[in-house]
């Protein structure tokens, strides 16, 4: 479940859903986007999670015991990065809440982990930095005498 949509600090290549219908190419299959939108895709083996997502910024991932063996430890990995290890306690609330809001009794989730990726840091921040070292360098003399010149 998505929760906040934006660019993550290291978001996965995903590839296009979206392609061009044959013979008509103003026509699209798949998902077009009218607003910002984000993906997330998972893969579970044991009580191992790989999760890859793109523009995401944070999302819930819900946990059933037909899948994942709640006695165990769980490692979930985001983007390549272990963002949960430890275990997870079953929740009645959790359990009561999305058993109402999807009344399907085949998905039963009894826990849940927030999930939270941080921003992505703007690249220009790293230019900006250069840039003020390069200027300080080179012009720090001057800008020292500018600075402390009296008139």
């Amino acid at each position: 479940m998505i929760d906040a949509l934006g660019p993550g600090a290291a978001d996965a290549e995903l590839p296009e859903i979206e392609r061009p219908l044959p013979g008509a190419s103003n026509l699209m299959i798949g998902f077009p986007h009218y607003a910002p939108s984000g993906r997330v895709e998972a893969t579970a083996r044991g009580n191992e999670i790989e999760i890859r997502s793109r523009g995401v910024r944070s999302f819930r991932l819900l946990l059933s015991p037909r899948q994942f063996d709640l006695s165990r430890p769980l490692r979930v990995r985001v983007n390549g990065v272990v963002s949960h290890q430890g275990s997870v306690s079953p929740n009645a609330r959790t359990l009561l809440r999305w058993a109402a809001r999807d009344l399907d009794r085949s998905m039963l989730f009894v826990a849940e982990l927030e999930i939270h990726i941080p921003p992505r840091k703007a690249r220009c921040d790293r230019l900006r930095l250069f840039v003020a070292s390069f200027l300080l360098v080179c012009l720090g003399d001057d800008l020292h005498r500018e600075l402390t010149h009296v008139s």
